[in-house]
C-alpha cells in the first residue's frame, strides 16, 4: 500500500470535546488502540484489535491522533511545493504562495507550542493583489479545513468498510475518508 496516513473527518461538526470523547471511548472500549503512544503529543497507540480498523486483518498504524479543537486545521496536513489553489476573485494558481504561508504557519505554531488556527491565515493573490482567508479558497477535492478528525498514521492496509459504518453510525454523520 503506498498510503501511509488514513484521515476520517466527520461531515458534521460536533461540540468541542464531544467528538474526541465518542471516537475515543469507542476505539478504547473496542480494544482498536490502548493508551499514550507519546504524552507529548497525545498520540494514541494501537490496542490489541488494532487490525480490525483495516481490511488486512495483520494490519495496524504507528499511532493514532484524534483532533477536536475550536482551531480549524488543513486537511491532510501535509502541503507540498506542487499544491493547488485556485484565487477565489480572478481564478489565478495560489500553490506556490499559500505553500509558503503554511509553511511558514507551521513553522509559528511550533514555536507557540499550540495548534494554531488556519482560519486566520490569509494569502494575498500576485495576480489581481486581493487578499483571501484560506477559508474562501478553492482548494483541490483532497484537501479541506475541519475542526475535527481522526488520522491513523504508518498504516499497512485500507481501512476497513465495517469499522468506518461502525463510525459513522455512532456518530450519526458521513465520514470523508482520505488517504496520503
Amino acid at each position: 500500500m503506498s498510503q501511509s496516513i488514513l484521515y476520517l473527518v466527520p461531515t458534521q461538526e460536533f461540540p468541542i470535546g464531544d467528538f474526541q470523547n465518542i471516537i475515543q471511548e469507542y476505539l478504547t472500549k473496542n480494544q482498536l488502540i490502548d493508551g499514550l503512544y507519546s504524552e507529548e503529543y497525545g498520540w494514541l497507540a494501537a490496542g490489541d484489535n488494532a487490525g480490525g480498523i483495516f481490511l488486512d486483518s495483520e494490519g495496524a498504524f504507528e499511532y493514532a491522533e484524534i483532533r477536536d479543537s475550536k482551531n480549524l486545521r488543513l486537511v491532510p496536513e501535509e502541503v507540498g511545493p506542487d499544491f493547488t489553489a485556485t484565487c477565489v476573485y480572478c481564478g489565478s494558481g495560489l500553490g506556490a504562495i499559500l505553500y509558503e504561508k503554511v509553511a511558514e504557519f507551521y513553522e509559528n505554531e511550533g514555536e507557540e507550542g499550540s495548534c494554531a488556527d488556519f482560519g486566520e491565515l490569509s494569502i494575498q493573490c500576485n495576480s489581481c493583489s486581493q487578499s483571501q482567508s484560506i477559508t474562501a479558497l478553492k482548494l483541490p477535492e483532497d484537501r479541506l479545513l475541519s475542526r475535527q478528525f481522526i488520522q491513523f498514521v504508518e498504516i499497512d492496509s485500507e481501512a476497513n468498510p465495517a469499522f468506518i459504518g461502525k463510525l459513522e453510525a455512532l456518530l450519526q454523520c458521513e465520514l470523508i475518508v482520505i488517504y496520503v
